[in-house]
């Protein structure tokens, strides 16, 4: 048996305080949540390595460290930050290293709600189109799918410590997790927020000429604090305690709201409960200052919310409509957190997580709008473009004060020589039907969580690193040892780079964890500064998953019977719903008007019932027709868009 070696008491080299945004993905949020499971992993390995915990050589721990201060997200990204807090919280990492016999065992919390999604007794993607919802809303219609699956897998991910004590884990938290650990989540609300601009001049004594130019604001953010444990001011922060039974309802609530896609999930309601007037004023002080460091930037009041509603209610769809990366909010926390620690430079950093990335395609040439059938979709994507534009995030990528880094799908394509010779065109399976895919198959979900896993590593080992002529504090005591194994050569700068989180697992793939004899330390000096790439050309699911439409074909019902309600729904709310009553005094000009023009003679009232009745045999002899076209239209929309993405099992002749 080999002793343990145990660390030399030393002062630890120095605090990088790191911050993580999670980009919206839909059915997507499998990939982040393998790129959190492998983060924790390797954070975790590290910290049990400085403990002395592991029979790693201490010539080769690195003994900084790096601490998590704040994550936030949109979408399915503000659902797998909620996730990853909890993850943190629960003190008990349990990585997913490779694919298990039964994919639907239970593994950690991120795995189990990403991958196992709500799949049962039925998948998750046949419950989104059970017609169970209206049964259970009065036949009101809500969204295009079934949400109730959503409600199912937030629910659970809060149930996995539902018994435990905050004060007790808090204590207990690894040294990479801050103990004022921070979250937020991205809304967009439908109610705006009106925001004003005084524009009164001089005026006589009793006056009533009060301009103002009003705005209004709709994103706003659930911003929870962990607090050391301890209660927040409620006026300012939401605690993040998810064994507080008053405190859960609003993080379930945060957490499923975020992920409202327009349309296709049920919108939200946030009441009084989720949002006083006090959290409210205080969370738009730090919007518009772009400080979410401090409680009140706005110390001076610069602010006036005089027509802010009491008893403020408003609908909510997904956080990212309109922020659909909150990194500026977080890059702001983590600023304030590294100049509390007195070092002002790149000793803190952002990592996006972003399953979609906006990136610019050089090869799509602009095409003139012909008509106004053109223009509309155009319109629309200009005034969605134009609400998430992020000109102070822009200016600050002028900076050098920190580090930036970005985790994205990618999948290279290597020959037998693990030569790359080309990338894959669509690397995420999660991708497919506009990002719902993944609600296809849990085989896609799988795949894309490995992928997750994959490029984090590949990510933290190579790109998320600094140069060692920029004298970071972090890596000041850094043995050669540790440059040998953990460092690399830039191609290009030809200068070393050395990591800002070093990956243990690489000292495992290597064989260098235990204590290092004369020919491991003869065999680093050979390849010094090229083990960082091992593995850089694998791919833990190597195979691209394949999804057989006889399954798709066998819910062709179910599809039909949810557009069938949808059309019938619709039309009782769009062609019988009746004009709003208005009083009696109210409606004698109107009926002068309307009567007179519409309905000079008896004849035009008759043609006009006549009208109606004819719509409405009309649609009940041609409904079923339209649903059936809309399910035949919607399958047929999967399967083309699963065949480009190379998706599809090969059909036989």
């Amino acid at each position: 048996m080999i002793e343990k070696p145990q660390l030399n008491e030393q002062k630890e080299d120095g605090i990088f305080h790191l911050g993580l945004t999670m980009a919206g993905a839909v059915s997507a949020g499998c990939y982040s949540a393998g790129v959190m499971d492998y983060l924790f992993e390797v954070l975790d390995f590290w910290e049990r390595a400085k403990a002395g915990k592991t029979s790693i050589d201490p010539d080769l721990i690195p003994t900084h460290k790096v601490v998590i201060e704040a994550m936030g997200g949109a979408s399915a990204g503000g659902m797998t930050t909620m996730m990853s807090g909890l993850y943190a919280l629960g003190n008990d990492v349990k990585p997913v290293t490779k694919p298990v016999s039964d994919c639907y065992s239970s593994q950690n919390i991120l795995y189990d709600s990403w991958v196992h999604l709500n799949d049962g007794k039925e998948k998750t993607f046949k419950q989104l189109w059970s017609n169970a919802d209206f049964d259970n809303s009065g036949n009101k219609l809500y969204s295009l799918l079934n949400s109730q699956a959503i409600d199912d897998i937030a629910q659970k991910a809060f149930d996995y410590y539902r018994s435990e004590d905050l004060k007790r884990n808090v204590n207990a938290l690894p040294s990479y997790i801050s103990k004022d650990l921070e979250l937020v989540l991205s809304h967009t609300l439908l109610r705006g927020i009106p925001l004003e601009v005084d524009f009164s001049t001089i005026r006589r004594d009793g006056d009533d000429y009060k301009p103002t130019h009003t705005s209004y604001e709709h994103a706003l953010l659930s911003h929870f604090k962990l607090n050391n444990g301890e209660p927040v001011d409620s006026n300012q922060y939401f605690w993040f305690n998810p064994y507080d039974q008053a405190e859960i309802g609003r993080m379930v609530n945060s957490t499923i709201a975020t992920g409202a896609f327009p349309l296709g999930l049920k919108f939200r309601k946030f009441s009084k409960e989720q949002f006083s007037g006090n959290y409210i004023k205080s969370i738009l002080k730090r919007s518009i200052f772009s400080d979410f460091g401090h409680a009140n930037p706005d110390q001076e009041n610069i602010l006036v919310f005089d027509n802010l509603p009491e008893d403020y209610e408003t609908i909510t769809v997904d956080g990212g409509a309109v922020n659909n990366e909150p990194y500026g909010e977080v890059a702001s926390i983590v600023h304030d957190r590294a100049e509390e620690n007195g070092v002002k430079h790149l000793n803190y950093g952002v990592i996006m997580i972003d399953p979609f990335p906006d990136m610019v395609n050089k090869e799509n040439k602009y095409q003139e709008e012909a008509d106004l059938i053109s223009v509309v979709p155009s319109i629309l994507s200009t005034l969605r473009n134009q609400s998430k534009i992020k000109r102070k995030e822009m200016i600050e990528k002028l900076s050098n004060d920190y580090v930036k880094g970005q985790i994205y799908p990618k999948r290279n394509i290597y020959n037998d020589q693990k030569q790359k010779v080309g990338v894959e065109k669509y690397p995420i399976a999660s991708a497919s039907f506009e990002a719902f895919g993944g609600f296809l198959d849990v085989k896609f979900r799988e795949h894309d969580f490995f992928l997750g896993r994959d490029n984090a590593r590949n990510f933290f080992r190579y790109f998320f690193s600094l140069p060692e002529d920029a004298k970071s504090p972090i890596h000041a005591n850094w043995t050669e040892e540790m440059k040998q194994v953990f460092g690399f050569i830039h191609k290009d700068e030809k200068k070393l780079y050395l990591p800002i989180i070093p990956d243990m697992k690489l000292l495992e793939a290597l064989g260098l964890d235990q204590k290092l004899e004369v020919e491991d330390r003869n065999r680093m000096k050979e390849n010094a500064y090229s083990f960082s790439g091992l593995e850089f050309a694998t791919y833990t699911v190597s195979e691209r998953p394949k999804y057989n439409p006889v399954e798709l074909f066998r819910m062709e019902a179910d599809i039909k019977a949810r557009f069938k309600r949808i059309l019938e729904l619709s039309k009782a709310r769009l062609l019988d719903n009746k004009k709003k009553e208005m009083k009696r005094e109210e409606r004698v000009n109107y009926d002068l008007w309307v009567n007179k023009h519409y309905f000079k003679s008896p004849w035009k009232k008759f043609f006009s019932k006549m009208l109606k009745v004819g719509m409405n045999v009309t649609f009940s002899l041609t409904k079923k027709s339209l649903a059936k076209a809309m399910t035949e239209a919607a399958i047929k929309a999967i399967i083309k868009d699963l065949d480009e993405k190379d998706l599809l099992v090969k059909a036989k002749e």
